[in-house]
C-alpha cells in the first residue's frame, strides 16, 4: 500500500505534493512498523509450534528436521 501511495504522489501536480507528504510518510513508517510487529509475532508462533512439537513427540523432536532427507 505505501508503494501505491508513493506512486500516486508522483501523479499529483507539484504544488499539491507538500499537502500529502506527511500522510505518505506516516503511511510508510506505519507499514515498516507493522512489518516488524508481524515478523516478531511470526517468530514467536514458530517457537511455540516447535515447543509443542517437542512436547507431543519428545523422541521425534530431538531429531534434526532434515535427517530423513539424508538417508
Amino acid at each position: 500500500m505505501p508503494l501505491l501511495a508513493i506512486a500516486g504522489v508522483t501523479l499529483l501536480p507539484p504544488d499539491d505534493m507538500p499537502l500529502v507528504l506527511l500522510a505518505v510518510w506516516v503511511l510508510c513508517v506505519g507499514a515498516v512498523l507493522a512489518f516488524i510487529v508481524v515478523y516478531v509475532l511470526f517468530r514467536a508462533i514458530e517457537a511455540d509450534l516447535r515447543a509443542l512439537r517437542r512436547v507431543v513427540d519428545p523422541v521425534g523432536g530431538q531429531r534434526e528436521p532434515n535427517a530423513a532427507s539424508r538417508l
